[in-house]
């Protein structure tokens, strides 16, 4: 089983490149051969993200894993948006509720804990500090540009060692 989490920098949106998201996720089960994807439920992009996925998944045969911050994470959010994260946490294959953390570190303590899980990484826009880590420990990162809609570089990936 090769696994993957996708991640989204701060502002990273990306509806206006939903086809090149739906080819490049597309690739990566193919390709690739991803069958397990672990999926942040943040706001925009992840959701998106998870959206997509399932809709793959009723013709392939992958996982998805919802990771949350905390157990309270849609509370405070518009009512349209818990709609459509408890639609998307419904049809998940796994929940993964991390231990409660000070609010500002949370999120920061998923995407280790995601990317510590995975084999690949997915990063959803520019986030370097992620990136290097990612680097740093031996996982392969692609970078999704949400302006353009295009992998950075084109499908290739940032290996170890390779700058």
């Amino acid at each position: 089983m090769k696994s993957c989490c996708m991640i989204a920098g701060e502002s990273a949106s990306c509806h206006d490149h939903l086809a090149s998201l739906d080819h490049i996720l597309d690739r990566l089960i193919d390709d690739f051969g991803i069958d397990c994807f672990f999926v942040g439920m943040e706001r925009g992009m992840e959701q998106l993200c998870a959206e997509v996925l399932l809709e793959k998944k009723k013709t392939n045969s992958i996982d998805i894993n919802c990771v949350l911050t905390h157990e309270e994470q849609s509370s405070f959010w518009k009512e349209d948006d818990r709609d459509r994260f408890f639609s998307i946490m419904e049809r998940c294959d796994q929940e993964l509720l991390l231990r409660p953390m000070t609010q500002g570190l949370a999120r920061f303590y998923r995407d280790m804990v995601m990317m510590d899980l995975c084999d690949f990484v997915f990063l959803l826009g520019s986030n370097q500090e992620l990136c290097h880590w990612a680097r740093r420990h031996e996982r392969p990162v692609l970078v999704f540009d949400t302006e353009k809609g295009t992998l950075c570089p084109d499908l290739r990936l940032y290996r170890p060692g390779i700058h």
